[in-house]
């Protein structure tokens, strides 16, 4: 089974209405650009007519989510970023629905995704990617005290806000661990940032995010994803072998975390709590 991001197919922009109304708050909404696609949906830039705040909406068809799979994964999302307040996270403002879509406000990243930044400069340096880093490991580790796997970090759910801070976003692949050793069997996820114990279809808990972070630190220092081939059972092989290649120019502190990040052993990763006492972070 190939792991999937499990994304039906994302509403069409004539869809989508252009004027929304809150009917909880009865605040009014108009809608302007689209900001690209997220899980179950497309997500489009909003301005509160009042206010003239703007916002970032995930619009998801309800014709789009029938399965009863479809429904709880929708559940699960809005619930969790409903509980999380945290300020390297998208924050939720509303959820309200009509009889066509549901609406979910966010909190608006205007400077694009990492993906966005990487297409441009292909690779950042290496006290930017200290920088990002840790807000990424800020974040992560107050998912994982609040018992939330992401399970999709990747470039393309990685935002920034005006001031270029890290907002961890799109949480429709998000699982929450109900108890101390939990192990999650969905194969699910992004291949290319997926984590060994995920394909093998074994269990898997905190760990692939680990793992998921240091293939986002891979591609930002290197240019391209440690395991990615033209193939999708080579880019599995990979995956499952361990093989990947670090530059020579990486610096040795940078090489040192992406192999912790990248060990095969889930075991013997360390825990996003962990790695913030890295060299690479404590060096200098």
């Amino acid at each position: 089974m190939k792991p999937s991001n499990v994304h039906p197919k994302p509403s069409s922009p004539k869809d989508v209405p252009d004027h929304l109304v809150d009917p909880h708050t009865m605040k009014k909404y108009t809608r302007g650009r689209s900001l690209g696609r997220g899980s179950f949906g497309k997500v489009y830039e909003i301005t509160d007519v009042d206010s003239k705040q703007v916002f970032a909406c995930k619009m998801i068809s309800k014709s789009h989510i029938q399965k009863r799979y479809q429904k709880e994964n929708l559940k699960t999302e809005i619930s969790i970023l409903q509980s999380l307040s945290h300020h390297h996270i998208i924050s939720c403002h509303s959820v309200f629905e009509d009889e066509d879509f549901v609406f979910v406000v966010l909190e608006l990243c205007s400077s694009g995704s990492l993906s966005e930044v990487l297409r441009f400069r292909q690779t950042v340096m290496e006290p930017e990617a200290h920088y990002l880093m840790m807000q990424l490991l800020k974040g992560v580790e107050f998912l994982h005290k609040n018992k939330v796997g992401h399970r999709d970090l990747k470039p393309d759910n990685i935002f920034f806000n005006d001031r270029m801070e890290v907002k961890i976003g799109d949480f429709g692949l998000s699982t929450t661990i109900k108890f101390e050793g939990e192990l999650k069997k969905a194969r699910c996820g992004t291949l290319n940032y997926v984590a060994p114990e995920v394909l093998s279809g074994n269990g898997y808990s905190y760990q692939v995010d680990v793992w998921s972070l240091g293939c986002v630190l891979y591609t930002m220092l290197v240019g391209q994803m440690p395991f990615h081939t033209s193939s999708w059972t080579e880019t599995v092989n990979h995956i499952m072998d361990n093989e990947y290649t670090i530059p020579d120019h990486i610096s040795p502190a940078a090489s040192s975390l992406i192999r912790q990040m990248l060990c095969a052993d889930p075991a013997k990763r360390p825990t996003v709590t962990e790695l913030q006492t890295h060299k690479f972070f404590t060096g200098g």
